[in-house]
């Protein structure tokens, strides 16, 4: 029965897919292998009828109803499209690949604020607070991966969706490999895109904003939304563009990736977060953060890298155990305003626990330059030289290593003896025996390997 009811949907679509608009799936039978053949919807349930298409021919309404229905359309190009009521059941997602493509997806005035205008989500997924984040001691704990995958294979290409500021876009659960390519979000007061647990999503070529603008809009203060939440594992976010939303992406998911994505969500200056990591093990690399922050909570295993940061952008560290543990933020570039001198890396709040931090080899322009390691040279006649990093160090006093070279520019005789004496705050001293006309060059870094116990703090 189950081989029939699929090998007569796939006969459907090959005979549908050209010319229909919409398929109004219901989930609550999604899953139901003892559907029979007769449940099928056919295509004499379509209606032809173009006198009632009063919009754009590209343009379809959809609404939800009480009965939890997931929108799916297929080529989205002519007028055909499902009369009221009717439904189209598809077996399981996980035993066909599906492609959704073409067209635009426009919520109705009616449509439900807390749904999105497609939901992949099964009634066996139970779905997870918006606050959500996995805080995982242990990083090889896949607690929230013991859940059944419920879709596979999915693509959505080419499609526009309108939330009507109501609701969101697309929302992801339980799902694998699912494609979300060249496709364009717009008007969403929730999320564009939500992905919760699952695995390898891949969202690229896409572009995601709550309202139409090109930057500089009268109403950024006002801009609300996330474009992309990530509460899921191992997805990828390539070459997207956020133009218009209060935080850009959120990552509460482990092992992702995001490379290629301009924010220009909503400036810092309003309140607006380009990327927000409330999770470990992700990696940020070549992307464009413009006038507006990345913000990591107490990072762990998180790499920054190959970034440009313009409009006085940077990076954020935000304590809320107190805890950091492998941060790189590395190879960037960084460009603000002259006058204001605003800091490439803040902290927001105090880490009591540091351990393999390296902020280095990032330039600046009309920007405070803030590194885990820096070089200092110390000019004077005298018996003491004085090196302060305390203005370009990441972490008030701690220092792990100091490494200095001492130039007598003559007229001593001998060699004189030199030592460092203090090390602290940041600042560290060198003294002589007896007074020289010296140069001292300083290098000091807050790095440590792992283990590593810090003697001179």
């Amino acid at each position: 029965m189950w081989d029939g009811a699929l090998l007569a949907t796939r006969q459907m679509i090959e005979t549908i897919t050209q010319s229909l608009e919409i398929y109004w799936i219901s989930m609550n039978r999604l899953f139901d292998k003892n559907t029979s053949d007769d449940d099928l919807v056919s295509q004499d349930n379509l209606s032809n009828d173009d006198s009632e298409n009063t919009k754009d021919e590209d343009d379809i309404e959809c609404d939800s109803d009480e009965q939890n229905k997931l929108l799916i359309s297929y080529g989205v190009r002519g007028s055909r499209r499902l009369t009221d009521g009717s439904t189209v059941l598809l077996p399981n997602m996980k035993e066909i690949e599906e492609r959704v493509k073409g067209g635009t997806i426009r919520a109705s005035d009616t449509f439900p604020g807390d749904r999105h205008l497609i939901e992949l989500w099964s009634q066996d997924s139970p779905k997870l607070e918006k606050d959500y984040i996995p805080h995982h001691g242990n990083i090889f704990d896949r607690r929230d991966q013991n859940f059944a995958i419920r879709y596979e294979g999915i693509t959505f290409r080419d499609i526009l969706f309108d939330s009507g500021y109501r609701g969101g876009g697309l929302y992801v659960i339980d799902s694998a490999r699912i494609r979300i390519t060249s496709c364009f979000f717009v008007h969403f007061s929730t999320e564009g895109v939500l992905v919760q647990r699952g695995h390898e999503t891949f969202i690229s070529d896409t572009f995601l904003g709550q309202h139409p603008t090109i930057g500089g809009d009268r109403g950024e203060r006002d801009f609300s939304g996330i474009a992309i939440d990530l509460a899921s594992n191992d997805n990828a976010i390539t070459d997207v563009t956020i133009f218009s939303s209060a935080i850009g992406i959120v990552l509460r998911g482990e092992a992702n990736i995001v490379t290629g994505v301009h924010c220009y969500n909503k400036a810092t200056y309003f309140g607006g977060v380009g990327i927000l990591v409330k999770a470990s093990q992700n990696r940020i690399d070549n992307c464009y953060l413009d006038y507006n922050s990345i913000v990591i909570e107490d990072p762990f295993l998180v790499h920054i890298s190959n970034g440009y940061f313009l409009g006085d952008g940077n990076v954020v560290l935000k304590a809320i155990n107190g805890r950091i543990f492998g941060l790189n933020v590395i190879n960037n570039m960084f460009s603000g305003n002259p006058s204001k001198m605003t800091p490439i890396l803040n902290l927001d709040g105090q880490f009591t626990d540091i351990d393999q931090v390296v902020i280095d080899q990032n330039n600046v322009n009309g920007m405070s330059l803030r590194s885990t390691a820096g070089k200092l040279t110390v000019a004077g006649n005298g018996t003491s030289w004085v090196a302060d990093f305390s203005s370009v160090l990441v972490f008030p006093n701690k220092i792990n290593h100091v490494q200095y070279s001492f130039y007598s520019r003559g007229g001593v005789a001998g060699f004189p003896a030199h030592a460092v004496t203090n090390v602290s705050s940041n600042v560290v001293v060198i003294e002589s025996e007896k007074p020289v006309d010296g140069v001292v060059s300083v290098f000091v870094d807050q790095h440590n390997i792992v283990g590593e116990r810090n003697f001179l703090m």
